[in-house]
C-alpha cells in the first residue's frame, strides 16, 4: 500500500473508493493473494462436518416420520430446518474445506484435479437436494400429493446418503492428509 493511501486511511479520508482506485494492480493482486493464503487447516472441521451430517440424517428421518403420519405442517417446518442446516453446512464446506484443499493442493496437479471433479459432482448433488427442498417448501402438502412427495423424499435420501458417504470416505481423508 502506498504511503499516501495509508495516510489517507489513517487520518480518515472520506472517500474509501478513492483509496481503492489509487491501489496499483500489483497491490490489489498482493492483497488478494494474502487473503487466499490466510485459510488454515482446522483440526475440528471434519468432526464438525460429520456432526452436521448426523443432524441432516436425523432431520431427514423426522421428515420421513412426519410424512408417514400425514403431519403436513410438521413436514414443512422440518423441510425448512433441513434446508437451513444443509445450506449452512454447504457454506462452511465451501469456505473452509474446499478453499483450503484447493489452496494446499494447487502444486499437486492430479490431487487438485480430483478435488475439482469431486467438488463439481457434489455441486450436482447439492443442486438436486436444493431443488427438491425449494419445490416442496413452496407446495401445499396434502393427501393429493403426499405419495409424490414421499417418492421424491426417498430419492433425495439416496442422494444425501451418497453425498455423505463420498465426503466421509473420500474427501475428508484428503483434507486430513493435506494438513
Amino acid at each position: 500500500m502506498s504511503v499516501s493511501i495509508w495516510l489517507k486511511s489513517f487520518f480518515g479520508s472520506q472517500n474509501t473508493s478513492e483509496n481503492n482506485l489509487n491501489l496499483s494492480e500489483h497491490e490489489r493482486t498482493i492483497d488478494k493473494n494474502t487473503q487466499a493464503e490466510q485459510i488454515h487447516y482446522n483440526e475440528n472441521l471434519v468432526n464438525n462436518l460429520k456432526e452436521d451430517h448426523q443432524k441432516l440424517l436425523f432431520l431427514y428421518g423426522s421428515i420421513v416420520e412426519s410424512g408417514s403420519k400425514f403431519q403436513y405442517a410438521q413436514i414443512l417446518e422440518k423441510l425448512q430446518q433441513f434446508k437451513k442446516t444443509f445450506n449452512i453446512q454447504l457454506y462452511s464446506k465451501n469456505v473452509k474445506l474446499y478453499a483450503y484443499l484447493e489452496q494446499s493442493l494447487k502444486e499437486e496437479i492430479e490431487e487438485f484435479k480430483k478435488i475439482r471433479i469431486f467438488r463439481r459432482e457434489m455441486r450436482n448433488l447439492e443442486t438436486e437436494i436444493n431443488k427438491f427442498l425449494n419445490t416442496w417448501i413452496d407446495i401445499d402438502l396434502s393427501s393429493h400429493n403426499i405419495q409424490e412427495f414421499s417418492a421424491d423424499l426417498r430419492e433425495i435420501g439416496q442422494v444425501l446418503v451418497k453425498r455423505i458417504e463420498s465426503e466421509e470416505n473420500l474427501l475428508y481423508p484428503i483434507y486430513a492428509k493435506a494438513a
